[in-house]
This record gives structure tokens, C-alpha cells and sequence, in this order.
């Protein structure tokens, strides 16, 4: 069973907008995995629109992907899944990032952790764990393989990768895991943390995924 996956542009700071995505597969909409939920609670209240909640995915653990976590838990969502390196520090006010920016990170912990290979359900459907260390040590892709679609976090963006240089971020681990986001299908749809969607093919061509030796 594919899944649909509907964007929430949020904006966390004045012109620093991040992707919020809800998930469901395509035969029940009525239940709804929301993926980065990073800011304003109430606009992505607003997209749910009465839908049930069962679980938040946080690809990362920066604060720009969880500043809305709180508020949507208070709210009635079952349970906040984070990969298992990631998994602490989303709370933690210096490797989350939010005290440089002078934010509080939400007070909500992840109650349950994923692993590479695991599958993350989502109704009927599933979306499988790839683990991509380099923004994060924790840093994870979701990857629906019957619909090639790949929510990518901080990792693939538009003709670019994730930046290394935050703590726990590592250069060569971000190699390695763009290398393995080049083997997914050209076809695969990308929606990424920030900014538009591309796809494999384009970003092989064109992007974080070319071979470095392409002219």
C-alpha cells in the first residue's frame, strides 16, 4: 500500500521555513503520521483537520524539526519515534541546536526508537528506515518502497546535502549516506526538510548525488 504525503510549510523563525509532511496511506486518510512537526502547532492542527495522530517521526534531532512536538502530544498524538542515536538529545538544549538560537527544545521525548532497516507503520502502509548519519549521528530517511517516495530530512535537499558541522555532524558519514540514497530508484519522489521536492534522477544528475568525477 503506497502512502500520500501532503507538506505543511511552517515557519520557525522570520523567513526560515521548514517542512512539516503528513503521511497516510492512500486507502484511509482518517489516520495520519505527522514527520518534522518544527513550528506552529496550530497551522498543522489546521491541515489535520480532525485527523488521528498515531505517531510523529523526527528524522533528526534539531529543534527546527521539533518545535511544534509538544503542543501536538499535548494534543492526543500516540507516540513520538526517533532514531536510537537521536533519540535523547531531542530535548537536550545545546546538540538540538535551540539554545544558540535562543529557543527552549520541546519538553516531550521520543517514547519509542527505530533502527536502520526497520519499518515505521503508517495505516496499512509502511515506510522503511534509512538510516544517514552526517547532519546528525541520528539523522534517518523514510522511504516508502511501493510508491518511491523518500522523506529525507536534513540529509538530500535540492541539488544539495545537509550541513556537517553541528555537532555530532560528520563529513564522511554524509558521503556514505548520500552513496546510499544514490542506489533508490531515479524515480523515487524527494521531500526534503527545506525547500522543493526533487527527485533521485535529478539530484544524480544534477545534485548532492552526482558522481564526483562527472564532468
Amino acid at each position: 500500500m503506497p502512502v500520500h504525503v501532503e507538506r505543511v510549510e511552517v515557519e520557525v523563525a522570520p523567513g526560515f521555513i521548514e517542512n512539516c509532511y503528513l503521511v497516510n496511506d492512500v486507502a484511509d486518510a482518517r489516520r495520519v503520521v505527522v514527520v518534522d512537526p518544527g513550528a506552529q502547532p496550530e497551522r498543522i492542527h489546521a491541515a489535520l483537520g480532525g485527523r488521528t495522530v498515531e505517531r510523529i517521526v523526527l528524522t533528526h534531532r534539531h529543534f527546527d524539526h521539533t518545535g511544534a512536538l509538544s503542543a501536538l502530544v499535548q494534543a492526543g498524538a500516540a507516540e513520538v519515534v526517533a532514531h536510537a542515536l537521536d533519540a535523547d538529545a531531542v530535548c537536550d538544549p545545546v546538540t538540538s541546536g535551540a539554545v544558540p538560537h535562543g529557543l527552549v527544545p520541546p519538553s516531550t521525548p521520543a517514547t519509542a526508537t527505530v533502527e536502520d532497516g526497520d519499518y515505521v507503520p503508517v495505516g496499512s502502509a509502511r515506510l522503511r528506515v534509512i538510516h544517514t548519519p552526517g547532519h546528525t549521528v541520528g539523522s534517518m530517511c523514510l522511504y516508502d518502497e511501493e510508491g518511491a517516495v523518500l522523506l529525507s530530512g536534513d540529509t538530500l535537499f535540492f541539488e544539495t546535502c545537509g550541513r556537517t558541522d553541528f555537532p555530532t555532524g560528520n563529513a564522511r558519514q554524509m558521503r556514505e549516506s548520500l552513496q546510499r540514497l544514490a542506489r533508490l530508484p531515479g524515480r523515487t519522489v524527494v521531500h526534503p526538510g527545506h525547500d522543493v521536492d526533487t527527485t533521485i534522477a535529478h539530484e544524480l544528475q544534477h545534485g548532492a548525488l552526482r558522481p564526483r568525477n562527472a564532468d
